[in-house]
């Protein structure tokens, strides 16, 4: 079977992206290329309290115009970036397990099962410190 590769060029993107959302002030707490077995196709996983504060597609246009601004259209790929808020269980369950002191810089993961949650590849750029949700 047919499984695809998570390239440089992606890692690279990725890094990217996160420089220009962090440029534009805008908080992510977690950020991740996630295999998908089901469809074999990586997605940029970006959490951050914007989809609390704003709703996923407000938050989605927020991200479309920083990326825009800073010429990351062409090659970002729009519909493998998925936008989840800061407490996503994915989020929340990696974070337990491999967040700050545990794994304070980029790593890659692999087979590894959280209950009823398996991950059978993913390359991990930043899982923030819990944050409560603010009112």
């Amino acid at each position: 079977m047919y499984k695809a590769v998570l390239v440089e060029n992606d890692i690279e993107l990725g890094k990217r992206i996160l420089t220009a959302l962090d440029s534009a002030r805008i908080l992510v707490t977690g950020a991740l290329w996630l295999y998908a077995p089901q469809i074999e196709e990586w997605h940029l996983i970006i959490a951050t309290p914007l989809v609390d504060q704003k709703g996923n597609r407000s938050a989605f246009m927020t991200v479309w115009h920083i990326l825009k601004r800073y010429n990351l259209l062409d090659p970002a790929p729009l519909r493998r970036i998925f936008l989840v808020s800061s407490h996503d269980d994915l989020i929340a369950t990696l974070r337990r397990a491999y967040g700050p002191p545990h794994f304070p810089s980029e790593f890659r993961l692999t087979a590894a099962y959280f209950g009823n949650l398996s991950i059978e590849d993913a390359y991990i750029y930043r899982l923030a410190p819990f944050q409560p949700h603010v009112k």
